[in-house]
């Protein structure tokens, strides 16, 4: 994969708040934000599934509410984990297509 860096003299001469990319650059740079962002909400998922064990167990909250709100949560996770599979996989594809280019 090509070294996709950019040197100084670039950041300096964009006075604009978008650094200018190929749009190769700007396909990688959306999917690898999507792969990142879906993953924070997976992390975040798996969190508050624990909360809500943790909860459980301490007699916090009633017991309908903890298993309604785990069984949304782990719904919401295996939903995530799909789609950055998917994301993934096209992440792939892209950085597969654009080296065979170069």
């Amino acid at each position: 994969m090509r070294n996709n860096k950019l040197n100084t003299n670039q950041l300096s001469r964009n006075n604009s708040s978008k650094i200018d990319r190929t749009p190769e650059q700007e396909i990688l740079h959306q999917a690898h934000f999507y792969s990142v962002a879906i993953r924070g909400f997976i992390i975040t998922s798996v969190l508050l599934y624990f909360v809500g064990i943790g909860s459980f167990v301490a007699g916090t909250f009633p017991e309908g509410t903890i298993n309604t709100a785990s069984e949304l949560t782990i719904k919401i996770l295996f939903v995530l984990v799909k789609i950055d599979r998917e994301n993934t996989d096209r992440l792939d594809r892209l950085s597969q297509q654009f080296t065979d280019k170069d």
